[in-house]
């Protein structure tokens, strides 16, 4: 009885999350983020690790770059015909993809480092 109620319970919370979440953008289904690559420790790296490392973090950017401007452009079509709650999608997707390139970049920077003082 408890199992149903908590299925219950999860199956209405999630009716109610996507009933409340605005319209996606015409588009926007475009715009997807890339996978994020797992890094090597620079510590344990070789030269030619490192090297094919840093081809897939540049290859990782320019795709996330893409995407940034993927949304860029969406956002840009639907000017001012965008809800308040469609802005608040966009730029919150904006933002995170932002966060999440930074971070990869300065996990490789790090490793870089690593690797260097070894």
């Amino acid at each position: 009885m408890r199992l149903l109620l908590a299925i219950w319970l999860i199956s209405a919370t999630s009716i109610a999350a996507a009933a409340a979440a605005p319209e996606m953008p015409r588009g926007l289904n475009k715009c997807k983020f890339p996978d994020p690559p797992t890094l090597l420790s620079g510590t344990e790296a070789s030269a030619d690790e490192m090297k094919a490392a840093g081809k897939t973090v540049r290859s990782y950017v320019n795709v996330m770059q893409d995407s940034l401007a993927c949304i860029d452009k969406v956002q840009a079509k639907l000017d001012d015909k965008a809800s308040d709650e469609q802005k608040a999608m966009l730029t919150t997707m904006y933002n995170n993809g932002v966060d999440q390139l930074n971070s990869v970049a300065g996990q490789y920077n790090d490793q870089v480092k690593a690797f260097k003082a070894k």
